[in-house]
């Protein structure tokens, strides 16, 4: 597979979508500014602009917003920098697989590519030289550690997260700022090894170098692989002979690397050092593809609700006049599409994609609430809160409720070790769902902007309530008491805070 030359063009928002290149150098840069905060005081009060801001340091953060330039940030070789940056180290991995409950292919994978062909090596058993079928093996971490040092395999950990704080804590603060789900794995090769073939992925990548050093090739994407939906199969090195390499270089301890959904790329160690370093993703089925395809299943079953003729059976032999017939009736429905107000199917779509991501992200934590968990949430706090013990209420962080197909969506009921499945819908979903009554829930949104607004300030409850309330031409009796009832379920959950 050979690829064809390209011809610069531009997306629809005018911006040009050549693939490029760009390469920061602040290896000697003494200025304080180009290596950012505290991390960790970043993650543990969950900033999010400031924590991504620290990840591409002195890069501009809109670097990583580009479907078609990839970034190097050097900053290897400062003593400073690498050990600011030493988030997730050696003794770390060797913790994690030592935990004696990892698990291969869910916590963990051993990998290898030798002469063209990439293998999986998921046993404790050294004896079986591969073992690509899937495994739901118990780790044992000295034998992982001999395949790595003796054989020359790498290790991949699985969602670090579920068991390493300062990584939840990070993806969590990520995930707060990109409102969409985060995913991070760890990789360590070992010297003179490869443990990948070349392939692009389905998520924008940030790479971090933690130990040692690793080069790095990034190819610009084949045209019929433009900003993917899925990952790509492993690709031989001749089928990439003929992409255009736009990133050749190693990353040392501290260099930050971008690579743009679709890039393909591969990763190997020289014979002077081992590697060990993250990847963090973002953006996977975070596109306006994702939200079309949400408008249009839901138009369509609304078309069909309305349209007896789509609802009648198809009669066989279906051929010839009677074909054309429907098929002219058939056309006839997808025209009339044209005449309807979809305004309220896209908004639809696009809050139902911020339901899902509720469903998804980790769950909050502790530090990133604007006030105590256990004194101002749960079962005690609402019952608080009914009573009239407790009267006012603030939200406990931004962007954690979505209220859509009559339900209130938010991450308090989330799990470290469920973040990283993906879900493709909420709809049964009770984990993470509060029922909102219809005459309630477009009031229920007003009151939840204005707490938004209140940027964690409590306010009265019942006084929201009736001031919104108020706004009702008609038909507003008992409202204010269902609604302080929806305050309440939303307190008990963890939403609210009451206060």
């Amino acid at each position: 597979m050979r690829a064809k030359r390209r011809k610069e063009t531009r997306d629809d928002s005018g911006e040009s979508d050549a693939p490029s290149c760009v390469v920061h150098d602040a290896r000697n840069d003494s200025n304080e500014e180009t290596v950012g905060g505290d991390w960790v005081e970043l993650i543990e009060h969950g900033d999010g602009a400031g924590l991504l801001e620290w990840l591409v340091a002195p890069a501009d953060v809109e670097c990583v917003r580009s479907a078609s330039t990839v970034t190097c940030v050097r900053r290897g070789g400062a003593e400073r920098t690498t050990e600011r940056r030493k988030w997730f180290s050696m003794a770390d991995v060797e913790a994690t697989l030592a935990s004696r409950d990892a698990r291969y292919g869910i916590d963990a994978d051993v990998t290898s590519y030798v002469d063209g062909v990439r293998r999986t090596h998921n046993s404790n058993d050294d004896t079986h030289d591969v073992c690509d079928e899937a495994s739901n093996e118990i780790v044992d971490a000295k034998a992982v550690m001999r395949a790595y040092r003796e054989r020359g395999r790498s290790i991949r950990l699985l969602h670090p997260q579920t068991r390493h704080d300062a990584t939840w804590k990070m993806l969590a603060t990520l995930e707060s700022h990109f409102e969409c789900a985060c995913g991070c794995n760890v990789y360590v090769t070992p010297a003179n090894a490869q443990g990948f073939a070349p392939h692009y992925d389905d998520i924008d990548a940030y790479v971090l170098q933690i130990e040692g050093e690793k080069r790095w090739r990034v190819y610009a994407p084949f045209q019929s692989d433009e900003l993917p939906r899925t990952s790509s199969k492993n690709y031989t090195q001749e089928e990439i002979a003929g992409l255009e390499v736009l990133f050749d270089g190693v990353l040392e301890a501290g260099d930050f690397l971008y690579i743009p959904r679709g890039f393909v790329h591969q990763a190997e160690c020289s014979s002077r050092a081992h590697s060990v370093h993250a990847t963090i993703s973002t953006n996977q089925a975070n596109t306006h593809a994702d939200a079309f395809e949400i408008a249009t299943q839901t138009i369509a079953r609304s078309l069909i609700d309305e349209s007896k003729w789509l609802r009648r059976n198809i009669y066989r032999p279906h051929q010839g006049p009677r074909r054309c017939l429907d098929m002219q009736q058939m056309g006839q429905a997808v025209l009339a599409l044209g005449s309807r107000d979809l305004d309220p199917y896209l908004f639809h779509a696009y809050e139902s994609l911020r339901a899902r991501f509720q469903a998804q992200r980790l769950p909050v934590p502790e530090t990133h609430l604007e006030r105590s968990r256990t004194s101002c949430t749960g079962d005690r706090a609402a019952e608080s809160f009914r009573g009239g013990e407790l009267t006012k209420v603030a939200l406990q962080r931004r962007g954690c409720l979505v209220l859509v197909d009559g339900a209130a969506y938010h991450p308090f009921s989330n799990s470290r070790d469920g973040s990283h499945e993906r879900i493709f819908s909420v709809s049964g979903d009770e984990r993470g769902r509060v029922p909102v009554d219809d005459d309630v829930i477009d009031i229920l949104d007003e009151c939840l902007y204005v707490l938004q607004e209140l940027d964690g300030e409590a306010t009265d409850a019942a006084a929201l309530a009736s001031t919104h309330v108020a706004k009702l031409e008609n038909g507003h009796a008992g409202i204010v008491d269902r609604l302080i009832h929806a305050f309440a379920e939303l307190i008990r959950v963890g939403a609210l805070a009451a206060c």
